[in-house]
This record gives C-alpha cells, sequence and structure tokens, in this order.
C-alpha cells in the first residue's frame, strides 16, 4: 500500500516539476497579451508655459497648457490584420489634443500605432500613419515590453517620425513602485507643422509667412518593470517657428513648457499597473516557483513512503519461522503419524479397540460361535 502511494505522489511531483516551466514559458509569453479594445486617456500638464499667439503672431506666458492624450483600440482593424497575417495585432488610434488655459485647441495631431499584442513589437500591415502621413515604427511607443530589462530601447517620436534610443538611467520609486527611470533627448530637428491649428491656420499658410517649425525635447518615463507600464511621464518640451530665409531673425517660439502627468491620471495609473502587475506576477513567478516547490516536497513525500516500504519488506524476510509440527487429516486421531511404524500403530490401535473379539491383527479364535449359513 505505502509503495503504491509513493508511486503516485512521485507521478504528481513530476507533474508539478513539468508544469512550472511550461507556464512560464510557453504559456506566459501566449496569454499575457494587450487587449485590442483598450480605451485609455491621459491628461498632462505644462504650468507657466509658453505659446504663439497667430492671432498676433507673438510668443505670450500662459498660467496652463494642457495636453490630452487619447488611446483607443480598433477592434475591427486588428481583426482584419490578424485574418491577413495571422498574428495578434493590436490597433491603437491616439490623439494628442494641445489647448490652452482657456480651452481653445492649440494643435492636434491623430495616430494609428499596429503592435503586436505580446511583444509590442511594431507590425507593418498597412495603415500606420502620423496626423496622416504614413510611416514606418522602429521600436516602442507609448507602453513598454512585458518584463522590462535594464537596457536602452528604441523609442518612436511622432514629431521626428523617426525613431532614436532611449536609454535606461537606474531604477526610481514612485509612490511606492519600483520602476525604471529611462531617458531620450530629441536634439533641435525640423518637423512637420500640425494639419490642424487655431484660426483655421494650416502649414501652407505658415509657409506662406516664410516659416518653418523646428522642435527639441527631453523625455522621460518611469516603467513598471512588470508590466511595462509608464507609471510617471515627463517632457522639457520646446518649439520654435523659425524664418527660413531670414537665419538671423530671431525664432518666434510656438510652445515651451515643463510637461508632466496630471496627479489624479498618476493615481489611476498606479492603482491600474498595480492590479495587472499581479496578474503577471501570478503567470512568471508566483506559478512557477510554486509548481516547482510543491513537486519538491511530493518527491520528498514519495521518498519517504518508499523508503519506509522498503525497510519494512526487509523486516518480513528476515523474521525468523516458527517451527511447525507434522500435519494430520482432518478427524485424524492426535498420536498418527506418517511411515510404517504409523501403519503399524493404527493397526494394533484399531485391534484393541475394536468390539468384536477378534484379537489382536485381526486374529478370529476357532472356538467362535460362526453364523449359521
Amino acid at each position: 500500500m505505502r509503495r503504491r502511494a509513493s508511486l503516485v505522489l512521485l507521478a504528481f511531483a513530476v507533474f508539478f516539476a513539468a508544469l512550472s516551466p511550461l507556464i512560464r514559458w510557453y504559456a506566459f509569453p501566449r496569454l499575457a497579451k494587450i487587449p485590442p479594445s483598450q480605451y485609455q486617456d491621459m491628461v498632462l500638464e505644462a504650468k507657466n508655459a509658453t505659446l504663439l499667439d497667430y492671432a498676433t503672431m507673438k510668443s505670450k506666458k500662459v498660467p496652463k497648457v494642457s495636453i490630452v492624450q487619447t488611446l483607443k483600440g480598433n477592434v475591427a482593424a486588428a481583426e482584419k490584420i490578424k485574418d491577413r497575417t495571422g498574428r495578434d495585432v493590436v490597433v491603437w488610434d491616439t490623439l494628442s489634443y494641445v489647448a490652452d488655459d482657456k480651452g481653445k485647441m492649440v494643435s492636434q495631431i491623430p495616430e494609428r500605432y499596429v503592435f503586436d499584442a505580446h511583444s509590442q513589437e511594431p507590425v507593418h500591415a498597412g495603415g500606420e500613419h502620423v496626423d496622416g502621413d504614413p510611416v514606418r515604427r522602429q521600436g516602442i511607443e507609448y507602453k513598454w515590453p512585458f518584463l522590462t530589462e535594464k537596457r536602452d530601447y528604441a523609442y518612436f517620436d511622432f514629431q521626428t517620425r523617426t525613431s532614436a534610443p532611449i536609454h535606461y538611467k537606474g531604477t526610481r520609486t514612485v509612490r511606492g513602485i519600483e520602476t525604471y527611470y529611462f531617458e531620450q533627448t530629441i536634439p533641435w530637428t525640423k518637423v512637420k507643422v500640425p494639419k490642424k491649428l487655431p484660426l483655421g491656420a494650416t502649414p501652407e499658410t505658415v509657409e506662406q509667412i516664410g516659416l518653418e517649425r523646428w522642435y527639441t525635447t527631453k523625455r522621460m518615463f518611469w516603467v513598471e518593470p512588470v508590466t511595462g507600464a509608464p507609471v510617471d511621464g515627463q517632457e522639457i518640451h520646446k518649439e520654435e517657428m523659425r524664418w527660413k530665409d531670414q537665419p538671423g531673425k530671431k525664432p518666434l517660439t510656438a510652445f515651451a513648457g515643463h510637461v508632466k502627468m496630471r496627479p489624479d491620471f498618476q493615481d489611476a495609473t498606479v492603482d491600474l499597473v498595480s492590479s495587472q502587475r499581479q496578474l503577471v506576477l501570478m503567470m512568471t513567478s508566483y506559478l512557477p516557483w510554486g509548481f516547482l516547490a510543491l513537486g519538491g516536497l511530493l518527491l520528498a513525500a514519495s521518498l519517504v513512503l518508499e523508503a519506509r516500504a522498503r525497510q519494512r519488506l526487509g523486516e518480513l524476510r528476515v523474521r525468523p519461522r516458527r517451527p511447525r509440527g507434522p500435519r494430520r487429516r482432518a478427524g485424524a486421531p492426535p498420536h498418527e503419524t506418517r511411515g510404517l511404524l504409523g501403519l503399524f500403530v493404527r493397526r494394533v490401535g484399531s485391534a484393541d479397540a475394536g468390539s468384536s473379539g477378534h484379537g489382536c491383527l485381526g486374529y478370529r479364535p476357532r472356538s467362535s460361535a460362526r453364523t449359521p449359513r
């Protein structure tokens, strides 16, 4: 019974030990993915910023500039790409809407971002664009991969429509969460004018005035490494309108400010990331290590039962047997024995115990009366 139980425990030990790496290296990469229907909005603010007044074409100080980033998953587009490519993809339609302190639009830039739902790598399946201009992204944007590593990544800048390294700068603690801090600096670069501007201005009208747009930024992200989600983001952002034919003329500051995530949205992001973090840790740490430990315990219990079973078997083999007497048939007298001596005893005993008076060995005396025929 103990040996049978030890075999059962051994089978379960092998099962859980084999299940541990399968969950981590097979199930997790296939199950962990970004949902295609995700919707998220984020508000960032730059206080005491500088804006260009397109009515007077002069720069002015404003108390606050708000940047509203809206992200919406396009499920229908993602399904079409999956039918064509066979890959799980996510299609994000995003909008960066910049407003002044009075809520009036300063600029807005739409995007479409197509990426792999599991690895967050860009998928070039058509339809990618920034402000209507087709692009071919390289690297990440908005989100880091699950289980972010301590290394540099290529990050796509939608203003320049190019990718550049974003450098890992160490760990930081944000609202009780350990994060990886990344930093990217884009030098002064000539960029396209947004297609939607205040007062009906267009890129063509800006060009007719003889201006062109230049941009630089220092981009900072604090990324929760398990989920790959930024819990904080900031930019030291500058834009200028420079005179094309008059390089010595002072440029117009179109926008300048330190952009930070609004505190209430940061709190909501931290709460969301904390809950999602536990799900990822369950697949990458809790279940694999738990099953491995359970397999080890079951193996130890199996070996203990097997050792006890072998010890019991050894005791039974060395235990001395009790001496047994001669066997007798059922109903035989206690003094019955085997062999010639036993035959002799049985015959003598029959004569002595007989009631016919035939005498020893069945001898019949001659004087005995015979039954008349």
